[in-house]
């Protein structure tokens, strides 16, 4: 099924309901796909769709505003009120509407730790409040990618220039916010990735674990940014175990 949560054509879930046991709400899992806040998001996470309906659980795949339509931080405040929408439904679908999974990739993994990490003070939008977040080779500091060795054209592009550039970058990287009472974590990041660095999950999950919070890092070791399909098997693995142990 799908439905809009705003007027912008961007602004659309499709969601999956897989067959369920009579009398227990599913799992919610919100997938949010990449793309260098460039591109159209949901076909680059719907082929992860039949990882979790296969174990029973209800999956929206969302979609935000991309740089065309909107600079920043429009897709962040989509993903918000995205997930908002799903929480808000979840019951309809008899999903557990209060024990959510986030799943981004690569800029849809900076969505959707922004969208847990940042208060409304920094963001507009209802803060996400899931159980766990899975992010495969997320941006974690968006002003690191607008200069220097790591500079991006996808992220100058998405950004507005202005003379507040910088302290907007800042506001919309997860690694600045206080995670002490943050969602578990579970990042899947290649040491050698070109595009986003590995330094980016390395840097958030240690800042975890220091505040005693429950995290994984999955390194992974292959050449350039999302891994290569005969690999996620195992990589899903791994992540199911992590989730499985949160209880």
């Amino acid at each position: 099924m799908d439905f809009s949560y705003g007027p912008n054509p961007y602004q659309h879930l499709d969601v999956y309901n897989s067959a369920q046991e009579p009398g227990h709400a599913a799992p919610l899992v919100i997938l949010i796909g990449g793309g260098g806040w460039q591109y159209a998001p949901r076909p680059d996470a719907v082929g992860f769709v039949p990882m979790f309906t296969s174990r029973g659980d209800v999956v929206a795949n969302a979609a935000y505003r991309v740089t065309s339509e909107a600079r920043a931080p429009a897709a962040a405040v989509d993903v918000r009120n995205a997930i908002e929408a799903v929480r808000n439904r979840a019951a309809y679908w008899r999903a557990d509407g209060g024990g959510m999974l986030l799943v981004g990739f690569s800029a849809g993994a900076h969505l959707a730790l922004l969208s847990a990490l940042a208060p409304a003070s920094d963001l507009a939008g209802p803060q996400s409040h899931p159980r766990a977040i899975v992010s495969f080779w997320g941006v974690t500091d968006l002003a690191d990618l607008l200069g220097g060795d790591h500079a991006k054209l996808s992220a100058q592009r998405w950004l507005p220039e202005s003379t507040e550039r910088l302290d907007l970058a800042r506001r919309l990287s997860p690694i600045h916010y206080d995670v002490s009472e943050a969602p578990a974590l579970c990042a899947v990041h290649s040491v050698l990735d070109d595009v986003v660095p590995f330094s980016h999950s390395e840097r958030l999950v240690a800042k975890y674990l220091k505040a005693g919070r429950p995290a994984k890092l999955i390194k992974l070791t292959h050449k350039g940014h999302a891994a290569p399909a005969k690999d996620y098997p195992g990589i899903f693995d791994e992540i199911f175990r992590f989730l499985d142990g949160l209880g």
